[in-house]
């Protein structure tokens, strides 16, 4: 069961194709051939951490903010399932 939360929780952290899908949809562009749409359309509204760390990376060529923000998500990451192994030992009982 712990490891079900846990990978359900970074699989969350890792939310890209269904943001970027819904928001090419909402432009209303046909999407043809060398057709770019910004991820976060509309007004970032869609924007999610693993899209902003792909589009500093690798469209806009900051690969120091890309890594540092790649290194926030990890963190966060690693509290969250600190935080649930935590909550998880503290639910056992304590045998002799």
């Amino acid at each position: 069961m712990l490891f079900a939360v846990v990978t359900g929780v970074v699989q969350t952290m890792q939310y890209y194709t269904q943001a970027l899908v819904a928001g090419k949809l909402a432009s209303g562009v046909s999407l043809g051939p060398g057709t770019v749409i910004q991820p976060g359309y509309p007004d970032h509204s869609t924007l999610t951490v693993p899209q902003l760390v792909y589009s500093l990376g690798f469209q806009n060529f900051n690969t120091g903010a890309a890594c540092a923000l790649s290194l926030v998500l990890f963190v966060i990451a690693m509290a969250a399932t600190s935080l649930l192994m935590r909550r998880r030992a503290g639910l056992l009982p304590v045998e002799d």
